[in-house]
């Protein structure tokens, strides 16, 4: 199971959790979680460590850290995935 403490402050990451693949980013204690997939073709998005952002490489579209849309040509932000700490686990709800 993936630790809060492996994930860097203000870092995203691409995790696997119980064999799901998800984003992550971690604001103190603190995990926003999303779907790994981009909502304009469906084409894994990756995290861009010097902008911040989350970038899908096929059509360009860029995601906030909080997975807003920044801008497309996706015409919305990444899918949440409720996600918990648990004792310094990460797990999917």
């Amino acid at each position: 199971m993936p630790k809060l403490n492996d994930l860097p402050e203000k870092k995203g990451k691409i995790i696997n959790v119980d064999g799901q693949t998800i984003a992550v980013y971690r604001d103190g204690e603190k995990v926003k979680a999303f779907s790994t997939v981009c909502p304009h073709r469906g084409c894994d998005i990756d995290w861009n460590d010097t902008d911040g952002t989350w970038d899908c490489p096929c059509h360009g579209s860029r995601f906030e850290a909080d997975g807003a849309l920044k801008h497309g040509p996706a015409k919305r932000g990444l899918e949440k995935i409720d996600v918990v700490v648990d004792d310094g686990e990460i797990k999917v709800k």
